[in-house]
C-alpha cells in the first residue's frame, strides 16, 4: 500500500534532483522507499536521509531533534532504487527524503513528503 509520495526538487545550478519519491508499506508492516524516473547532481559519497524537517537548508536542520535517519548510500545518480526504511519507524515525524553528502556537509536536493497514514 503507497503511503507516502513526493517529488525531488532543484536548490540551485549545482545541487539539484528530480524524480519521485514513493513510500509503500508492505503487508509485514515492513516499509520500503521507491525512487523513480530519478537524476541527482554527483557528489562525494551521497547519503539518502529520511529528516523530520519539510525543507532543510542546512545539515542542521536536516537533523531536525535527532530524528534523521540515514537509509544508506545513493545507489546512483540516475535512474530507479529502493531503500528499506526501518520497520518501527513512525513516518508521521518524517517530512523530507534528503540526498546529503556528509563528506562535504551539503543536501543536494530534498523531496518533501506527503503522507497518507492509515
Amino acid at each position: 500500500v503507497q503511503v507516502g509520495s513526493g517529488r525531488f526538487e532543484r536548490i540551485d545550478a549545482i545541487r539539484w534532483g528530480q524524480g519521485d519519491v514513493v513510500i509503500f508499506q508492505q503487508v509485514d508492516n515492513s516499509k520500503l522507499l521507491r525512487f523513480e524516473n530519478f537524476s541527482v547532481a554527483n557528489g562525494p559519497s551521497l547519503r539518502v536521509v529520511l529528516s523530520a524537517s519539510r525543507r532543510p537548508a542546512t545539515v542542521d536542520e536536516m537533523q531536525l531533534n535527532n530524528l534523521d535517519i540515514d537509509l544508506g548510500q545513493l545507489a546512483g545518480t540516475f535512474g530507479n532504487q529502493n531503500y528499506e526504511i526501518p520497520a518501527d519507524t513512525d513516518l508521521s515525524q518524517y517530512a523530507s527524503i534528503v540526498i546529503y553528502s556528509p563528506i562535504v556537509e551539503m543536501i543536494y536536493t530534498i523531496a518533501p513528503l506527503t503522507l497518507s497514514l492509515r
